[in-house]
């Protein structure tokens, strides 16, 4: 993923965690499906059109196929009480590090 898609992914979930006050922010379920307001299907379009990026897609096709049907979406944060993560505690889990293929493609942890 080109940094600023990342930079942009990284706005939205500070966002959502900001709209979505009401829920756990370590775990939110369904970022990409619309809610109540203008906010909320403003938000869940950015995800899905992340979700839905043809980047990300082909990644995940390399792993299970070409048949893709997004069936759920999360929002994660790290655990206060794992010191060993790579993200400083509380931050959402979005990598900076090149995936293990050595392409150079950003990926989700």
């Amino acid at each position: 993923m080109p940094p600023a898609r990342l930079a942009g992914l990284r706005a939205a979930v500070l966002r959502l965690l900001a709209a979505r006050a009401d829920v756990r922010p370590d775990f939110i379920a369904l970022p990409h499906v619309p809610w109540d307001g203008a906010e909320g299907s403003a938000l869940a379009r950015e995800f899905f059109e992340f979700f839905s990026d043809p980047q990300l897609l082909d990644v995940v096709e390399q792993i299970i196929g070409p048949d893709i049907i997004l069936g759920l979406g999360l929002v994660l944060q790290t655990r206060r009480h794992r010191p060993r993560s790579a993200l400083a505690p509380g931050r959402p889990i979005l990598a900076d590090t090149p995936a293990r293929d050595g392409h150079g493609v950003d990926c989700a942890r």
